[in-house]
């Protein structure tokens, strides 16, 4: 698509990286209306986490736009030197590319192609993803056919290998896939072709992190397989979601880890002014109002005081030494001349086109940003404008508050527990715990609470369900008790064969049906168990009825349209393929007597 340099601004004398679109693409109109979206896409964005827009232009008749450059490498190129990333960086990566993601999708973006190229780590440690180029270049509506598949096939969701349409929890599927990579030092699902690897990525069992890697904390491992679900709708929902539970999980298990190690040598602590020997203090390298951090085991008149310039941030130490840094913002490719991307030019280009640039400033980002022009009216009429604005939305910020201050009437509580009932999805049942919970404390005589109460007893089923589940993929299945661990397997029974699961349930229900009284899983297992064979039941007699409808259909049909010939060896098929099977008894029979006319009509 295109070569990445390192440029340099020649007003500021800051470092850019500076794209420039390939010369075969760049002299198609349609490529240029595309180009132009690209930057449009890539001005909203103005995120610590996301390199940075700063122009864009056009030098004879080549279209370039130039970045921020950031001085390190890419995740991708970081793991193939390293291998395999601790858990607590892989935390790190997950809160920082889950704001990047909530950012980008609160304009509407979607990224599509997120994977460890896509993901620069600078000399800070910070994360920066580039790319966006695909989400615009190739994602506008003009320029996506129905059907097409966009992305790297190693991190891209199983929706996106379909040819589906995208969402915000495929970037959150690439984001597991990513985190996944990062601990484990391999894709979530490989394979030898790129057929291959798609087919894997939407039909294959995820391998846990823990058959991978040791010591990963299980609430870590649980948010990366969660957000690798293959269906869309059982991934957390945004990466505000996503970005609360990574940090959730970092200051728990740094507690965690505090409470275990207790007063081990070696632990690092903050000291105020009355810790600190008088002689450190006098440390010109030491600020005001600075923190400094010092070992437990060792007196500070022993040891030199650790500075950090940030205490607001995790410090990654730097991974890229003075031979190792990345020229490009987005690629990472090698540094290419002029000459060499000027080979497959055409000839005389050097003379088309016209040359321009243009620095965007804040005003551009505003203006993009809120689809509204910048005002250029300073006169008192246009200083008052924006407060009447402000006073607008602070009004309207009250009234919605008062308005969701209020407790809603039983009605409307009842028509979300309804709605969500009759879905009869366990994601949908588990969403509306809190509103049945709130029906239930402010309508406790309202004569439909019986029917809340049950959702309820149903919802905490699906919880201790899905606790079974987690508990067998982390690999705690033989601690589980002989009936849990029946009921897990009946469970894997019916997602693949419904009359494997049937016979299954039946055999469970025979076992472990009088154990219902002795705690309250086991009730609710053998409460699911019947409802499952129920509902498997009732499908199967569906599919039955069904196939021997469409088989009368096929059979009226054969009797009057074919010649006896043709349809003797119809009937004679018919009896051939359906004689064992009973729901067709009938019809074969039928087919019997029609082959006993023919011969006798011969």
């Amino acid at each position: 698509m295109g070569t990445v340099y390192h440029g340099v601004h020649t007003k500021s004398g800051d470092p850019v990286a500076v794209k420039i679109i390939a010369p075969a693409l760049a002299q198609h109109q349609r490529f240029r209306r595309r180009f132009d979206a690209e930057i449009q896409t890539l001005l909203k964005l103005k995120h610590p986490n996301i390199v940075q827009l700063i122009g864009s232009g056009e030098e004879k008749g080549m279209l370039f736009y130039s970045m921020e450059y950031v001085d390190g490498e890419n995740l991708q190129q970081q793991l193939r030197r390293e291998k395999k990333l601790d858990w607590q960086r892989v935390i790190e990566i997950g809160i920082e590319t889950s704001s990047a993601l909530k950012h980008a999708h609160d304009f509407g973006i979607i990224h599509r192609d997120l994977k460890p190229a896509n993901l620069m780590i600078d000399t800070q440690g910070r994360v920066k993803l580039t790319d966006f180029g695909i989400a615009k270049l190739f994602g506008a509506a003009d320029a996506t056919v129905e059907g097409s598949i966009l992305g790297t096939a190693d991190f891209m969701s199983p929706e996106q290998a379909e040819g589906k349409p995208v969402t915000v929890r495929s970037d959150l599927y690439a984001l597991g896939s990513v985190c996944y990579a990062a601990l484990t030092g391999r894709a979530p699902f490989g394979g030898k072709t790129v057929p291959e690897v798609l087919f894997n990525v939407r039909y294959s069992t995820l391998t846990p992190i823990s058959e991978l890697v040791r010591d990963v904390p299980s609430e870590l491992s649980d948010l990366i397989e969660e957000l690798l679900a293959k269906d869309p709708s059982r991934r957390p929902p945004t990466g505000l979601v996503v970005g609360n539970r990574f940090q959730s999980l970092k200051m728990g298990l740094a507690h965690r880890t505090q409470i275990t190690e207790g007063n081990d040598a070696g632990r690092l602590k903050e000291l105020t002014s009355i810790d600190i020997d008088p002689e450190i203090l006098s440390d010109p390298r030491i600020k005001k109002n600075q923190t400094v951090f010092v070992s437990d085991h060792t007196h500070m008149k022993d040891e030199k005081p650790v500075i950090k310039k940030d205490a607001t941030r995790s410090d990654f130490p730097s991974r890229a030494g003075p031979d190792e840094k990345t020229v490009a913002a987005e690629l990472g490719q090698g540094r290419e001349s002029m000459d060499e991307l000027n080979v497959d030019r055409p000839s005389g280009i050097e003379h088309m086109g016209k040359t321009n640039f243009k620095e965007f400033e804040e005003k551009d980002r505003r203006r993009v940003t809120l689809t509204t022009s910048e005002p250029t009216d300073h006169s008192s009429l246009g200083q008052w404008i924006p407060i009447a604005i402000l006073s607008a939305a602070l009004l309207g910020c009250i009234g919605a508050m008062i308005w969701l201050l209020r407790s809603p009437s039983a009605n409307t509580l009842y028509g979300e527990i309804a709605q969500a009932i009759d879905s009869n999805d366990e994601e949908v049942w588990l969403s509306i715990e809190s509103t049945a919970l709130r029906f239930q404390e402010l309508y406790p005589n309202d004569p439909r609470i019986a029917d809340v109460e049950a959702a309820l007893e149903e919802i905490d089923s699906i919880q201790s369900i899905k606790t079974l589940q987690r508990k067998a993929r982390r690999g705690s299945g033989d601690q589980l008790t002989p009936m849990q661990q029946a009921f897990l397997e009946c469970l894997e029974a019916q997602s693949l064969d419904a009359s494997v699961a049937i016979r299954k349930y039946q055999a469970f229900l025979t076992m472990f049906a009088r154990e219902a009284e002795n705690s309250k899983l086991s009730k609710q297992l053998v409460s699911q168990a019947k409802r499952s064979l129920n509902m498997l039941a009732q499908e199967r007699d569906t599919k039955k009825n069904e196939a021997l409808e469409e088989l009368e259909k096929q059979a009226d049909w054969a009797q009057t349209n074919l010649s006896p010939e043709i349809r003797r060896k119809w009937f004679a098929a018919l009896v051939e393929l359906f004689d064992d099977k009973p729901w067709a008894k009938g019809l074969v029979e039928r087919a019997r007597k029609q082959l006993t006319q023919d011969d006798t009509g011969k």
